[in-house]
This record gives structure tokens, sequence and C-alpha cells, in this order.
């Protein structure tokens, strides 16, 4: 995104959109290490780490200001009529008791894998800074997705139980029920009902999105459209 000024020096045109996504950090429920199982299934965990990540900033120092917030699997931007109204802001931190399974005065330090693609190890970075503040402590390793997905308990994927690509083994009787309902229903707000359960349970820890940016050189075009997409992607590719 900060090379756009110089692309256009160069001759480039560019244009840009939000990505409808989501983009999350997956918690792994069956890691038994330090009692983390019985320590994220607490809500009030989950909701002290995502209330702890500064994505606004993240999207300033890590994506150029071409992102948007997202506090739950819809983003914040674009505007969509599926959009919770709690998933406009940051859920808070809970209070209470530490939960069944947590030893008295443990120390709440984990291990967080991410992927090494850019800006991913920046935003690990600030995450473990900003974790640190509540003394919090998130021990970074860089690794390849394959890896990270082959190494979890179960497959990589959706939040349904036992879904085919669970990879955090995240289990939720309601979230299944709301799930059922968004696939198989014929009522467009059970997709919002399922998307704010998300966004205030937590399963795993949203990440801001970064927009969608495509650049080409001004002299290239065509008559009619590549009917061959990877060949339209390699042309892309070699003008870039």
């Amino acid at each position: 995104m900060p090379q756009i000024p110089t692309l256009k020096s160069l001759g480039y045109k560019y244009f840009g959109l939000p990505d409808f996504g989501d983009y999350f950090v997956d918690y792994n429920f069956k890691n038994k290490t330090g009692h983390f199982n019985n320590v994220v299934a607490q809500l009030y965990f989950r909701q002290a780490m995502q209330h702890l990540e500064d994505q606004a900033g993240q999207i300033e120092a890590f994506f150029g200001g071409d992102g948007d917030p997202a506090y739950g699997p819809i983003p914040v931007c674009p505007r969509s009529p599926f959009l919770p109204s709690n998933a406009a802001t940051k859920p808070g931190t809970g209070s209470g008791e530490c939960g069944a399974g947590i030893p008295a005065g443990i120390k709440l330090s984990f291990n967080l894998i991410y992927n090494t693609g850019t800006p991913i190890p920046q935003q690990a970075k600030d995450l473990a800074s900003d974790a640190k503040q509540a003394d919090i402590k998130l021990s970074l390793s860089a690794s390849n997705f394959n890896y990270m997905i082959q190494t979890y308990p179960t497959q990589f994927g959706s939040l349904n139980t036992g879904g085919s690509g669970q990879i955090g083994d995240y289990s939720n009787r309601q979230a299944d029920a709301l799930i059922n309902q968004s696939i198989s229903g014929s009522n467009p707000a059970a997709v919002t009902k399922e998307a704010s359960f998300f966004t205030t349970q937590l399963p795993v820890l949203w990440q801001p999105v970064p927009d969608y940016v495509w650049a080409w050189k001004s002299n290239i075009s065509a008559t009619r459209r590549d009917p061959k997409p990877i060949s339209a992607v390699r042309c892309v590719r070699e003008a870039g």
C-alpha cells in the first residue's frame, strides 16, 4: 500500500476495495500446556484478548490505512445488512472468578504461532506488546501455513463442532444450532444472529481485514477479456 505513489509515478494505475471476509487467530482448545485449555474456555479471557488488540493502530501502521476493523465474522466495512449491532464496537472484559480447572496464581504465558506472510509478523509482535500490558506473555514463533494446519488436533476450517476444517477444536451447541439455521433455514436474520453470537463469544481472536488493491501498467490493455483466468493472473504478475 505505501508503494502506490511510486507505482503511479512509474505509469501504473490502481484500484482497491474492502475485503468482505474475516481474518483470525485460532485458539487451540485442546492444548493442556499451562492449563491453556481451561483458560481459553473462559469467555472473560477471550474478551480480554480481543479488547487488548489495537486493530485501528495495526491498520494504520501495517496496512497503510487501507483496511477495516473486524470484531466478528462480518467486517465493519463494506456495510452489510448481516452486520450485527454488537460487531461495530469492541467487546469488554469479563469479571468474577478465574474458572474451573485454573489454579490460583497461574501465569498467563502462551505460544502464538503465526504465518510468515506480510504483515502478519508485525501484527503478532504488536499483539504481544499489547498483551504484555495485561501481564499476558505471548511467545512468538514463525511457521508456514501448511505446518500450522497439520500440527493442530483437528482440521482447518469453520467453527461448527467437528467441522471439516476445524483447527482449534472449538465446540459450542448453541453455535452449531445457529450455523445450521443459517445454512438450512429460510430466515436471512439467522446469519446476523450467528455473526452476533461469534462476536460476543469470540471462538477465535478476530483480526483487522486488509483491503484488496490491484495495480496495472497504464499502457497495457486488451480488446477482449481473457477466458483463461490463470493466464490473466500470469500476465498481471509479469507486468508487475
